[in-house]
């Protein structure tokens, strides 16, 4: 019996461990802030896919968010690598959800990050 119990006492903290981990998690979402599709994008090595003008990917799960990140995708019919510069000093964010707002205007790619709040 006792063994029992222990082993139901162990499943129950291994499950609130896992319902706790999207808490614990950095979560990244992208956004087009664009007049055109963005396709096959991906930022800081993770594929979002083709996202239309004025909508957001879904959230994805990340490591830490920094300030900036690379970025790869294609406007129209024009591929587009932007790779920041580092700079010392610069830290992580740290846990919570992030979006990265991509605008890509007469020609000039430009990146934000906003803290979502909700």
């Amino acid at each position: 019996m006792k063994r029992v119990t222990a082993f139901l006492f162990l499943a129950l903290l291994a499950l609130l461990a896992l319902l706790a981990l999207p808490c614990l998690a950095t979560e990244i979402r992208i956004r087009n802030d664009s007049e055109i599709v963005l396709q096959d994008v991906v930022v800081g090595g993770k594929r979002y896919g083709d996202i239309p003008p004025h909508a957001a990917s879904a959230y994805q799960h990340g490591d830490d968010a920094w300030p900036y990140a690379t970025v790869a995708l294609v406007a129209n019919g024009s591929s587009i690598i932007y790779q920041p510069r580092y700079h010392f000093g610069d830290r992580q964010w740290g846990r919570g959800k992030y979006t990265y707002v991509l605008q890509f205007k007469s020609g000039v790619f430009n990146l934000s990050v906003e803290e979502d709040k909700d």
